[in-house]
């Protein structure tokens, strides 16, 4: 039983490293992308990580593991512990910001329930009208439409709202999310929307997370004066 374990835990290590190990930058933009270490850090995690899971992974695949803790049992489970310790935190700190992003979500989805009446048009990313599906169907595509994922679209999308409503800001996933996709209040009119809700702002703020979420209510084009009679 143990000798499965041993094998197929150096398998997966094997495994893992080796995809890592096929193209490192992804690696890098991976730990980089949650915003838990500097930048540096990011790089140096990123492009070792492979060959330390390829390492470990053939350690255990040829028992090197073992005879080395027959010989240095105090060395090897120090060693052991501080690997553990040191995987408990990256994993609570991977978790960490979905759950930021997620609970976010699920804040401004309650907001709209109780504050824009059933019917009115809005407009937001993709990842907030999931979650708003799932908290009530009736929130989904056909309350909430899906704005464009170019900033320089959106743009134009902006430009020919008349009515309803934009949630700009908030979270979005690091990893398979979507954070361009998240319109900025810089990408509004201030002329054509006016500020309806603002949410605290993020702390601190990362790529995933750059402003707070804003709700905003178009403002209706002023009319036009009739021409003056000849």
């Amino acid at each position: 039983m143990k000798l499965a374990a041993r094998i197929l835990v150096g398998l997966v290590l094997l495994a893992a490293g080796a995809l890592k190990a096929a193209d490192p930058t992804l690696a890098v933009m991976a730990v980089g992308a949650y915003g838990l270490v500097p930048p540096r850090a990011a790089l140096a995690i990123g492009f070792l990580l492979p060959g330390v899971e390829i390492a470990v992974g053939a350690a255990l695949l040829t028992g090197f593991l073992v005879s080395l803790r027959q010989r240095y049992p105090r060395l090897v489970d120090v060693a052991v512990a501080a690997l553990l310790l040191f995987s408990f935190r990256e994993s609570v700190n991977a978790a960490w910001a979905p759950r930021m992003a997620f609970a976010e979500r699920r804040r401004v989805c309650n907001w709209i329930e109780d504050n824009i009446p059933k019917g009115t048009r809005i407009h937001a990313e993709q990842g907030l009208q999931m979650w708003c599906s799932i908290l009530d169907q009736t929130n989904g595509p056909p309350r909430i439409s899906v704005l464009d994922p170019s900033a320089d679209r959106r743009r134009a999308q902006f430009q020919s709202i008349q009515s309803g409503y934009v949630i700009t800001g908030g979270a979005n996933d690091p990893i398979y999310g979507c954070p361009p996709c998240i319109p900025r209040s810089t990408e509004l009119n201030p002329a054509r929307w006016r500020l309806v809700r603002a949410f605290p702002e993020p702390v601190p703020v990362t790529e995933w997370r750059f402003e707070a979420v804003r709700v905003w209510e178009a403002v209706p084009p002023a009319p036009v004066a009739p021409a003056p009679a000849p």
